[in-house]
C-alpha cells in the first residue's frame, strides 16, 4: 500500500511540477528573449540567424497552435516534457539497467530540479522550463537524440537532431558533435547520415547570407547575459564546474560498456567546446568575429554533459550504495536541488545522507515534502502566456493574417 501511495504522490509531483515549469520563468531574461523573437518591428533577433533559421512561426501555422490558450499551451508543454520523460525512463531502464521504479523516479525527480544547479543557464529537466518557445522543443528532442545515438540509430538521430536544429540551434549543436565522433568511431559505414545536417546547414547559411548586419555581441551580451558568454561567468563557479570532469570521468566506470562509451564522447565533446568558447570569446574575437559563436551558446551546451552527470550518478548510487538507503539519497538530492541547493554542496547533502544509517525521512515523506513546496511555489506564479504583450503574442501567433505573411515571405 504505502508503494502505491508513494507512485500516486509521485504523480502528483510530476503534475505540479508541470504547472510550475509551465506558470514560472526560468530566467529573468525569459520574457524578453520571447518579445523580441516574435516582435515583427524588433530588428535585435530578427537580424541573427537564430531568428531566420527557426521555424518556429510555421509550426504554430502548420498545426494551427494558439498556445495563447491556456489549456492548448500547457497541453503542447505536457507533451514535449511527456517526451524527454519517456526517452531518460527508457535509457535508465535499458541503457543503464535500472530496474528499481522507485530508483527511477526519484532520479527523474533530481533531473527535473537539476535546471541552474550545476552551471547557470544548463537545462537538463526532463520538465521544459523554457516553456512557449522554439527552444521547448529544441529540448524535448534533444533526449530522442540521445536515446536514438545509445541505441546505434544514426540516420533517426541525425533526422531528429536536424528537426531540433531547426527549432533552436542553441546549446543543441553539441549532439551534433557527439553524433559525428560516435559515427567517425563506432560506425563509418553510417557516414551519410552526417550529411542530413551538414546540407540542412548549408541550405540555412545560404538562405540567411542576404548581406544584411547579424546582430551585435553588444546586443547578445546584453540580452542574454551568463547564457552566451563564458568569460562572464565568475571564476569560481567556473572552476567547480570544471571539477566535473574528472567526477565524471570516475562515475562512469560503473557504467555499462555502451553508455559508458557515449559518456566519454559527451565528456571530451563538451570539454573542447567549453574551452574552445572561453579561448574565442575571451581573446579571439577580436580577430575573428563571428556572432553565431556566441548565439549558438557554449554555456548552454554543457547542459548534455550535466545531464549525463546525472544519469551516472544514479547507477553509481544503484550499485554502490546500500539498498536501505538508495532512495533516501536520491530523494534528499532532489529536495535539495527543489529549495534552491545547488552544486557542490546538494551533492555533500545526498553524501551524508549516505553515511548515515537510520533518519526518520522515507521517499514517502519527501515525496510529500516535495508536493508541499511545489503547491506553495505554484500558488505564487501566474498564468505563463498572460506575462507577455498581447500584441507581440498576436503577431506570433496569427497565420491568417495576409500582412504578416507577406512580411515573413520577403
Amino acid at each position: 500500500m504505502k508503494q502505491w501511495a508513494f507512485y500516486i504522490f509521485c504523480l502528483i509531483s510530476l503534475m505540479l511540477t508541470m504547472e510550475v515549469k509551465y506558470h514560472g520563468l526560468p530566467h529573468s531574461g525569459y520574457a524578453q528573449l520571447v518579445e523580441w523573437t516574435f516582435e515583427q518591428n524588433n530588428q535585435k533577433l530578427n537580424e541573427s540567424f537564430l531568428a531566420r533559421a527557426s521555424i518556429w512561426d510555421d509550426f504554430l501555422g502548420w498545426f494551427h497552435l494558439d498556445i495563447r490558450n491556456y489549456a492548448t499551451g500547457f497541453v503542447f508543454h505536457a507533451v514535449l516534457s511527456l517526451l524527454a520523460l519517456g526517452c531518460l525512463i527508457s535509457i535508465l531502464w535499458r541503457d543503464l539497467e535500472i530496474k528499481n521504479p522507485l530508483l527511477i523516479i526519484l532520479g527523474i525527480a533530481a533531473l527535473t530540479f537539476a535546471d541552474d544547479r550545476i552551471l547557470p543557464c544548463t537545462y537538463v529537466s526532463p520538465v521544459m522550463a523554457l516553456t512557449g518557445t522554439p527552444a521547448a522543443v529544441a529540448h524535448a528532442l534533444g533526449f530522442v537524440v540521445i536515446l536514438f545515438i545509445l541505441r546505434k540509430k544514426y540516420y533517426v538521430a541525425a533526422i531528429v537532431f536536424t528537426m531540433a536544429c531547426a527549432f533552436n540551434p542553441r546549446g543543441t549543436f553539441v549532439l551534433g558533435l557527439v553524433l559525428a565522433v560516435c559515427i567517425l568511431y563506432g560506425s563509418r559505414r553510417s557516414w551519410p547520415a552526417l550529411l542530413i545536417p551538414m546540407i540542412w546547414g548549408i541550405v540555412q547559411y545560404v538562405r540567411m547570407d542576404t548581406g544584411e548586419p547579424l546582430t551585435l555581441i553588444d546586443q547578445i551580451i546584453q540580452r542574454d547575459g551568463l547564457e552566451s558568454s563564458v568569460p562572464l561567468i565568475k571564476i569560481w563557479p567556473l572552476l567547480t564546474f570544471l571539477l566535473i570532469f574528472p567526477l565524471f570521468a570516475a562515475l562512469n566506470k560503473d557504467t555499462p560498456n555502451r553508455f559508458h562509451w557515449i559518456g566519454i564522447v559527451v565528456e571530451f565533446v563538451s570539454l573542447g567546446v567549453l574551452v574552445g568558447g572561453w579561448i574565442y570569446q575571451a581573446w579571439l574575437y577580436p580577430y575573428w568575429p563571428v556572432p553565431a559563436v556566441w548565439l549558438l551558446s557554449p554555456i548552454r551546451g554543457m547542459s548534455y554533459l550535466v545531464l549525463f552527470v546525472h544519469l551516472v550518478l544514479i547507477c553509481w548510487i544503484n550499485k554502490n550504495v546500500p539498498a536501505v538507503r538508495r532512495e533516501l539519497v536520491l530523494g534528499v538530492l532532489a529536495l535539495t536541488y527543489l529549495v534552491g541547493v545547488g552544486y557542490p554542496w546538494a551533492w555533500v547533502v545526498a553524501g551524508l545522507a549516505a553515511l548515515v544509517a537510520y533518519v526518520p525521512i522515507t521517499p514517502l515523506v519527501a515525496a510529500a515534502l516535495c508536493i508541499g513546496l511545489l503547491t506553495i511555489q505554484l500558488m505564487r506564479m501566474e498564468k505563463g502566456p498572460q506575462i507577455y504583450s498581447v500584441t507581440v503574442w498576436d503577431q506570433a501567433h496569427d497565420w491568417t493574417n495576409p500582412k504578416l505573411n507577406n512580411e515573413k515571405g520577403k
